[in-house]
């Protein structure tokens, strides 16, 4: 009889220990939820980041309200990536194109078109004149240590905008990666 009762006592301890419900279920939760949330905070705080598009400056790749998945971890930038540069003072980040690594020669035409190292990347949206012989118009070397950057979707070439186009590699924040928002648009960039 002793034993009998022994065992069922041993059942009743063991059928409480799996019950589910009561504060031992809330407390496997939140370390679930905790953990998930640390997760995510580190994933977000060194690997990657979101950023809304302010403006039309990349469109067709980029359109305003886009939000952008961008990537920082051991980043270094490569000629024709979309990155994101730190402002200074005041200004807001923004989201613009590498054309051109430290040490390369950028030239810009009369004609508009944009040469690295003697080889045509684009147009600068200038007035076109019509001129087979290219003329250049401004010719500089990218200092070490910076990358030289435009927009996709550049205005008439203006001699004041160049220095601001001519960026601290320090001040690179990391690579566009992908459209995440809106759905309709999600691709990756690049």
């Amino acid at each position: 009889m002793k034993a009998r009762h022994m065992q069922t006592r041993k059942k009743e301890k063991k059928r409480e220990g799996n019950a589910p419900g009561g504060v031992a279920c809330c407390f496997e939760w939140m370390e679930a939820v905790v953990g998930i949330l640390l997760l995510v905070t580190v994933f977000f705080t060194f690997l990657c980041g979101l950023k809304r598009v302010d403006n039309d400056s990349m469109e067709p790749a980029l359109y305003p309200e886009d939000l952008v998945l961008t990537t920082d971890f051991f980043y270094q930038p490569q000629s024709q990536d979309m990155v994101l540069i730190s402002g200074v003072n005041e200004e807001k980040m923004r989201i613009e194109r590498v054309v051109a690594l430290e040490g390369q020669t950028v030239d810009i035409s009369v004609n508009g078109e944009m040469y690295v190292d003697g080889e045509v990347v684009g147009k600068t949206n200038q007035k076109q004149i019509q001129d087979t012989d290219p003329v250049i118009l401004h010719s500089f070397q990218v200092p070490e240590g910076f990358v030289f950057v435009t927009e996709d979707h550049k205005g008439l070439f203006q001699e004041e905008d160049w220095e601001q186009d001519v960026v601290d590699k320090r001040r690179i924040k990391g690579k566009v990666e992908a459209v995440v928002f809106p759905f309709d648009r999600i691709q990756k960039i690049g």
